[in-house]
């Protein structure tokens, strides 16, 4: 269940599709022909554009029935503490945990922390990017490189209602791909707000992501073999810090 008065919005990609679309039309049509004018946006990228509008809607449309609703999970009274301390590695956490999905990201991360990729890959989807991920993330923890806090600000499982009135940050075509490819027989979606610390050796591999709260989306998707929800996939919302 999604929690009242501390969602961000995350506004209303699909739906401003076709706004978009016209805008592109009548930018088309009013172009002024300046030196310095925008130049004018083809028929032929309006017609893309819109067949890319109608490709997402469709996807969406195909996925609803599959969609699980975090309304109907029952829920949690799980006292966790705040604050968990692994060696030199803290995970903090700001919300409460409403639900079993909500349990399952927050489990995640902690394993993450912890150092336990075993249980981390064991809750993901077998050949999942996710699963992926947890192997890539173990060789770097094996290399010294990682994060020495990660907080999580708020965990949000949602209904497909609450959703759908908030769905920017999920490419919907993508998650109908992983549909078909690995036969999901349902999905959920949490949303996890986060912000972590680096230690030097994981500074010094590589380009980072700024100091912030970063939003990820969280697939969770049952199969015929695995009818118990897993981790398949992180969305970001966008690769910047929320205020």
């Amino acid at each position: 269940m999604a929690k009242k008065g501390k969602r961000k919005k995350y506004g209303k990609e699909i739906w401003l599709c076709g706004f978009i679309c016209l805008l592109a039309f009548v930018g088309c049509e009013k172009h002024t022909g300046k030196e310095d004018a925008v130049p004018p946006i083809t028929k032929e990228e309006v017609a893309e554009e819109q067949e890319g509008c109608k490709e997402r809607e469709d996807g969406q449309l195909q996925l609803e029935p599959l969609f699980l609703d975090a309304e109907e999970l029952p829920s949690l009274d799980l006292d966790v503490e705040p604050e968990i301390v692994f060696d030199d590695r803290t995970l903090f956490l700001e919300d409460t945990i409403e639900n079993e999905w909500e349990k399952m990201v927050y489990e995640y991360y902690a394993a993450e922390m912890a150092g336990d990729f075993a249980a981390q890959q064991a809750l993901t989807g077998e050949g999942s990017a996710l699963e992926r991920s947890s192997k890539n993330g173990q060789k770097r923890f094996e290399e010294g490189k990682y994060d020495t806090e990660m907080t999580l600000h708020q965990l949000t499982a949602w209904s497909q209602e609450e959703w759908l009135k908030e769905h920017e940050g999920i490419d919907w075509i993508a998650v109908q791909d992983m549909a078909e490819e690995y036969d999901w027989t349902g999905f959920a979606l949490v949303t996890a707000q986060v912000s972590w610390v680096s230690n030097e050796a994981a500074l010094a591999a590589g380009p980072q992501l700024s100091d912030g709260c970063y939003v990820r989306h969280f697939v969770l998707a049952s199969t015929k073999e695995e009818p118990e929800e897993r981790l398949y996939e992180i969305f970001w919302d966008e690769l910047r810090p929320k205020s």
